[in-house]
């Protein structure tokens, strides 16, 4: 993850109002990269995963608070699947890869 950058965009943009929304995102995007990394191999961090979908497998994965088929057949720990705050999780890497994105252009 491309975290002095990420944060950087992310005040720019005025994603969040206050300095500590924009670290809890940050904070989220780290939690859920280094979950998918310790259950499932190194080629799930996230700047792999943009390079060989867009993202798309890892929003598949967080789809439905973890509930997911495809997350229910890696059974990643170190999430707190099926909560709310798995929500709040997908909602900071969709804006990590939506930042990725702007990157390219």
């Amino acid at each position: 993850m491309n975290n002095t950058e990420f944060k950087d965009w992310l005040i720019t943009k005025h994603v969040y109002s206050t300095p500590k929304q924009v670290t809890d995102c940050l904070s989220r995007v780290r939690r859920a990269e280094r979950a998918l990394v310790s259950e499932l191999g190194p080629e799930y961090d996230f700047d792999s995963q943009f390079s060989a979908d867009g993202g798309e497998h890892v929003r598949l994965l967080l789809s439905r608070r973890g509930l997911s088929e495809e997350m229910q057949r890696y059974k990643v720990k170190g999430l707190p699947i099926g909560t709310n705050q798995m929500d709040s999780i997908a909602s900071a890497v969709r804006k990590y890869f939506t930042f990725k994105k702007e990157q390219l252009s």
